[in-house]
């Protein structure tokens, strides 16, 4: 981050979110597919992070997501 590492991990769990939401946005549309990059993303992340079905507290989601996109390599 080009502020400072307290700005970077700030960002985290909004980052999470997104993520969170967009693979959730991606799978309602099933069986339409998006990118075969996006789409190996989706598949890797929801091996940690299920689609949510029901109403549930999210924070524990929100902190797998979180470790997820930090272990993750990303390649374009």
């Amino acid at each position: 981050c080009l502020v400072g590492s307290e700005m970077c991990k700030e960002t985290e769990p909004i980052l999470a979110i997104e993520l969170m939401n967009a693979a959730q946005g991606v799978d309602f549309r099933r069986p339409l597919k998006t990118s075969p990059l996006l789409e190996h993303f989706l598949h890797t992340c929801r091996k940690k992070v299920p689609f949510v079905k029901d109403d549930i507290v999210m924070y524990k989601e929100i902190h797998k997501t979180v470790a997820f996109l930090k272990r993750t390599k990303f390649e374009y």
